[in-house]
C-alpha cells in the first residue's frame, strides 16, 4: 500500500467532545495494522481521545513517514 493509497483509506471523522467542541479524527479502527503501531508509537505523547488521534496527527506522522523514507532512499545510494 502506498502512502496515498493509505491516506486515502483513512477516513477523518468529526468528533464532538464532551465539552461541545468539535475536532476531526482519525478513529483507531479504521488504520490498517502495522500503520497503526507505527503511529502509535510516533504520537505516543500526543493528546488523543479514546476513540482515535487528532487528524492533524495522522497527516503530520504521513508527512514525516514520506520524508523520513526519501532520506533513507537518498543515503542508500551515496
Amino acid at each position: 500500500m502506498t502512502i496515498e493509497e493509505l491516506r486515502d483509506s483513512v477516513p477523518e471523522t468529526s468528533y464532538e467532545s464532551s465539552d461541545g467542541h468539535c475536532f476531526l479524527i482519525v478513529l483507531d479502527q479504521h488504520i490498517p495494522q502495522v500503520w497503526r503501531t507505527r503511529f502509535e508509537a510516533a504520537n505516543a505523547i500526543a493528546e488523543r481521545f479514546p476513540e482515535g488521534s487528532y487528524a492533524h496527527d495522522w497527516r503530520r506522522f504521513l508527512r514525516a513517514w514520506v520524508r523520513d523514507m526519501e532520506r533513507l532512499e537518498a543515503h542508500r545510494f551515496c
